[in-house]
């Protein structure tokens, strides 16, 4: 997948090596606006329901921008994790093996678990569900779901579509930043 900016944003970029410092940070300064609009365009245009805090995917999303060496060094993504690449599932969807199933935590204790076999209690699928349950209370017992089994997770992140799209505003942010400089001369 590429990207293409307008061209006078590209025209710019081109330059920017030559350029004065003043205008370089101009151009930095308008790409990491256009940087930080376009993750809340992810964030909104997501079909993803976004949890709260850091840990969820969306408190992952993050962007930068600075110069290296004369050139613009720009990005915008997800921070690493271990594990699988929860967000590459969320992209472009995930297919359980045949005759097996995905398992998907839902409480904190199942998430630091990672896998239902490292889960600290023993798990049960209870007939006829598709969770994976423990025994919880030592008065009465009561059942907590932990894991949700799933075959297949669909794409729903848009993380591609939404970023492409966000690109001629990007465009505009780093002409913008390059002609504020230019003003405040």
């Amino acid at each position: 997948m590429g990207i293409s900016l307008s061209s006078n944003a590209d025209r710019i970029l081109r330059k920017l090596e030559r350029a004065p410092k003043h205008i370089q940070e101009g151009v930095v300064r308008g790409c990491a606006m256009g940087l930080i609009e376009l993750e809340t365009e992810v964030r909104t245009k997501t079909w993803i329901k976004p949890r709260r805090g850091a840990a969820g995917l969306m408190g992952r999303l993050t962007s930068y921008a600075q110069l290296r060496f004369g050139q613009l060094d720009a990005a915008i993504g997800f921070r690493r994790t271990t594990g699988f690449p929860y967000e590459l599932a969320q992209e472009f969807g995930a297919q359980a093996k045949k005759g097996r199933a995905m398992s998907i935590p839902v409480t904190a204790a199942a998430r630091r678990a990672g896998s239902p076999r490292d889960f600290p209690q023993q798990l049960i699928r209870l007939p006829g569900t598709r969770v994976l349950v423990a025994k919880t209370g030592k008065r009465t017992e009561r059942l907590v779901t932990h894991y949700v089994l799933t075959t297949a997770i669909k794409p729903r992140l848009r993380f591609r579509a939404n970023v492409t799209a966000g690109i001629p505003h990007l465009s505009l942010r780093i002409e913008q930043g390059a002609k504020q400089k230019l003003k405040d001369l």
